[in-house]
């Protein structure tokens, strides 16, 4: 039966419209006899509801149908009821956000804390958190640095995972000492074998030894014996022998001929002679002479490769003179040249000149004197 004067229906109290074809406001699903709304009284900004939904007015923190649970994003302060924004950090956070019962930011992978901002345990740099990946044989502890993902690396070992031997160990991942000699190496490094990396006159896995041909550790010098200078047994460095000199030779490499020696020749049994130097005529009365020309240290007034003559103009020769011999002091108008016996010190006289010094004439001779002279330029002339 019609209301009048409009037609309106006399519905019942969860129906409406002009006819009662739908549900009244705080009513849902007309098919099942428009149900109560239910809304959450917390949750809803009112009772209503969407009559063919069901779906309740939510506030912006609260969702699902009835406006009873906390809205994504959001979760239930137990104390209030309300619900409070989780502030998750979107870096590390999943679809779902957070627990809506705790607010507990549900984490990506490798991401840690209540709000996902930061890295877990054995992820490092925020905000990508990488796996650290530390190597449980070379590091300490499968925990790297935050910032650089560097791991605490035992001694042997380096790398930012500790993943490689350090400098002086090989064989990863064993990671053994080399043990290279510093002396004889290049380096503390060695190769996957553990053999180091030698030095030119070196060898040895650990380079700790001289090559053949070579001596004198940690040095490791080249033997270059001289062929004359060596006893002629001589096995070579190679025998582990250092160079063995004549008797009148010495130097590390048996070039060399001792004191008052010298002219180092293979012929030479003792390698050296002697100088022979005659020692009245020589400096300081060394015996002591070139190496290579034997010339022996004379005296100023002295010559000779064995200072055993006078220099011309000079003789006699003496171990008591600083300079060595007399000037023989010839006469210059009487004498041949200024040399003179190196023993006696007669001069070289001109002929009809005698004397030691070629200063006087011989037996019934003179030297004529100026008035000598003008006195046979008279007859000269009277003769004429």
């Amino acid at each position: 039966m019609l209301d009048t004067p409009n037609g309106q229906c006399p519905c019942l109290p969860n129906f409406s419209g002009r006819l009662c074809e739908k549900c009244a406001p705080s009513f849902k699903n007309i098919s099942a006899g428009c149900l109560n709304c239910d809304c959450d009284p917390i949750g809803s900004t009112s009772g209503e509801c969407n009559s063919t939904t069901g779906q309740c007015q939510c506030k912006s923190s609260f969702g699902d149908v009835k406006c009873d649970k906390c809205a994504k994003g959001y979760y239930r302060n137990k104390e209030t009821n309300d619900c409070i924004y989780c502030d998750c950090d979107p870096s590390g956070t999943e679809d779902e956000i957070c627990d809506g019962s705790n607010g507990q930011c549900l984490c990506k992978p490798g991401f840690a804390g209540r709000r996902c901002d930061k890295c877990d345990d054995q992820f490092f740099g925020y905000p990508s958190c990488r796996e650290c990946f530390c190597h449980e044989k070379g590091s300490k502890s499968l925990e790297c640095d935050k910032i650089t993902g560097e791991c605490p690396c035992f001694a042997n070992f380096t790398g930012r995972t500790c993943d490689k031997c350090s400098a002086g160990y090989y064989r990863f991942p064993d990671c053994l000492v080399c043990g290279c000699a510093s002396a004889g190496s290049k380096g503390l490094t060695c190769d996957i074998e553990g053999q180091c990396y030698c030095k030119q006159n070196f060898q040895g896995k650990q380079c700790d030894q001289c090559l053949a041909n070579f001596f004198n550790w940690p040095l490791c010098e080249a033997c270059n014996c001289h062929p004359a200078g060596v006893v002629p047994q001589f096995a070579g460095c190679d025998k582990g022998e250092l160079c063995t000199c004549r008797k009148n030779v010495q130097g590390r490499t048996c070039s060399v001929c001792k004191p008052n020696h010298w002219d180092l020749q293979s012929h030479h049994p003792e390698g050296c002679i002697d100088c022979a130097c005659n020692m009245t005529g020589t400096l300081s009365l060394s015996n002591d002479c070139d190496q290579l020309s034997g010339q022996c240290q004379c005296k100023r007034f002295v010559d000779g490769q064995k200072c055993d003559s006078c220099q011309e103009g000079f003789y006699n020769i003496r171990a008591d003179s600083h300079v060595g011999c007399e000037p023989c002091n010839c006469d210059i108008g009487g004498a041949i040249g200024i040399g003179c016996n190196q023993i006696t010190g007669q001069c070289r006289c001109r002929p009809r000149i005698g004397g030691l010094k070629c200063d006087r004439p011989v037996q019934d001779h003179f030297f004529p004197t100026l008035w000598h002279y003008k006195v046979s330029e008279k007859r000269r002339i009277l003769n004429k």
